[in-house]
């Protein structure tokens, strides 16, 4: 018995079997490019007997802007149905020139990109330190580029500490591997003082990897100054046009970060002698400066002791004057302090006669002694003198002062006495 399928199941049995072909690579050229909502690629490869649809994930794909319509590539990716319409296209999940012609063109795209967004500005590379202490290396393991650095390194400056990160340069998986060790560096390593990206020469596609977009972007953010040494003279990576130094070969990124031992002494030298000539220069001005501060002090001290001679001279004549003027002042105090004592004696004798007249005088209105002659005080309860019996009132408490002492006494009865 036949098997019928429904549309739908068809178009899942093709699906399911195109899903276990799995990656293919395929060859043609780019037509009808387009990149839609800066999330999906969608282009048509063809060559003289056929054209595939092609759709890929941007965030996926590195280099895109250095495709172009016309240009020969191979995609890599896997053969998918799209079920609802059954189209058929080539899912990719990477896109590589092909040939020298395509990858010189893609270089050249990439390059006008980038240079456009200022990755390559001169004004935004740094400089490097003078006397590096800890370098990072990536470069493949056991390769030319690494021991050519490495002892040119060591011929020109000892004592230098590498952190060695091993990579693949070139081949499947190289970006990544590159990718990696910048990332592990800066996140782990911020202390190095520099970064050293390097291989050998080769072909333009053996140097691809380091004109990939997500590797140069990646040197452009290191955030620990980067030298990249990719290839020949001749040989100019993408990578190298972002790095903060650019070296021709390994050996010359060695001869670039760390000045030779026979420079040094000569600088060193250099520094000695300009330090003596200076040393020299400066005692010579100081000695000048001391000598003519010694004249000029010596000078002023004359100076001054000339005229602190003068002052003393003045001084002594004007002691002299005074002096003789305290001796006329003291005796015309001696004289003026006899007059005064004998004035001062005059009116203590008069004061004394007028203060014993006034002795008497107070002595003599003494109301003590007139009560002693038999006279007393009366006074009322309020503490008033009596001087009427018209102030009294009967049973009104009295106080009488005598000579001796008080007596208290009541009103009992009050008479008046007629005036004659």
């Amino acid at each position: 018995m036949e098997k019928v399928f429904q549309v739908r199941e068809f178009n899942e049995f093709v699906s399911i079997y195109l899903g276990e072909i799995g990656e293919v690579v395929v060859e043609g050229e780019i037509s009808q490019l387009r990149l839609q909502n800066q999330r999906w690629l969608f282009l048509t490869l063809k060559d003289e007997a056929a054209s595939l649809p092609v759709f890929g994930i941007q965030a996926r794909l590195s280099n895109l802007g250095a495709l172009a319509e016309g240009m020969l590539v191979r995609v890599h990716g896997r053969p998918r149905l799209y079920q609802k319409t059954a189209s058929f296209s080539l899912w990719a999940e990477k896109i590589v020139p092909a040939g020298a012609g395509a990858l010189q063109l893609a270089f050249e795209r990439l390059r006008r990109q980038l240079e456009s967004e200022g990755l390559f500005a001169e004004e935004r590379k740094r400089a490097l330190p003078r006397y590096p202490r800890r370098i990072g290396l990536v470069t493949a393991a056991g390769s030319r580029a690494y021991s050519d650095f490495v002892k040119i390194l060591a011929e020109r400056l000892g004592g230098l500490k590498i952190y060695f990160y091993p990579v693949a340069v070139q081949g499947e998986g190289a970006v990544e591997s590159i990718l990696e060790a910048l990332e592990t560096l800066n996140r782990h390593y911020r202390n190095l003082d520099l970064l050293v990206i390097t291989r050998g020469g080769g072909s333009l596609e053996d140097l691809q990897a380091f004109n990939d977009e997500r590797l140069v972007r990646a040197v452009f953010a290191s955030q620990i100054p980067v030298v990249c040494a990719v290839g020949h003279e001749a040989d100019v990576s993408l990578a190298e046009l972002a790095a903060d130094l650019r070296a021709s070969t390994p050996s010359n990124a060695a001869e670039l970060i760390a000045p030779s031992r026979r420079e040094l002494l000569a600088e060193a030298g250099r520094l000695e002698l300009s330090l003596q000539r200076q040393l020299e220069t400066r005692l010579q001005s100081a000695w000048q400066q001391w000598h003519g501060l010694e004249q000029r002090l010596e000078r002023s001290l004359d100076g001054q002791l000339a005229a602190r001679r003068q002052f003393l001279q003045r001084l002594d004549q004007q002691l002299k004057h005074y002096r003789q003027k305290l001796l006329d002042k003291r005796e015309e105090v001696g004289e003026r302090r006899d007059r005064l004592q004998q004035a001062i004696g005059r009116l203590w004798q008069n004061d004394w006669r007028r203060w014993q007249r006034l002795r008497q005088l107070l002595l003599a209105f003494d109301h003590r002694r007139v009560l002693r002659r038999g006279f007393s005080l009366t006074y009322n309860q309020k503490g008033e003198l009596l001087r009427s019996v018209a102030a009294l009132a009967k049973g009104e408490e009295l106080v009488t002062v005598l000579a001796d002492g008080r007596a208290r006494s009541q009103v009992k009865e009050v008479d008046y006495e007629e005036q004659k």
